[in-house]
């Protein structure tokens, strides 16, 4: 699983937890699982949530590669790296 971290300014923050092709999402002591176990190949980008943000912005599997986009909150004095993210390997 490839994995991008889309920033947005906000003081808000997030914990993704990924494994096995498994997203799981906490904001504001909540959670919610996205399981992209048996997602086929193609491109998904709208996500039910209870949450306010839409956390997951994008998934995508070519060629059994699964990449997934999650919106990831950064503050204002943030670094280079988290500003311009690069796609991760989990």
């Amino acid at each position: 699983m490839r994995v991008l971290f889309s920033p947005i300014r906000s003081d808000d923050t997030v914990k993704y937890e990924l494994q096995n092709n498994m997203v799981t999402i906490t904001f504001n002591g909540r959670k919610e699982v996205y399981d992209f176990t048996d997602m086929p190949e193609g491109v998904l980008e709208d996500f039910e949530t209870d949450f306010p943000y839409k956390f997951v912005v994008s998934a995508s599997k070519e060629k059994g590669v699964l990449s997934i986009v999650l919106l990831n909150f950064i503050g204002k004095n943030a670094t280079d790296k988290e500003r311009f993210p690069d796609w991760i390997e989990v």
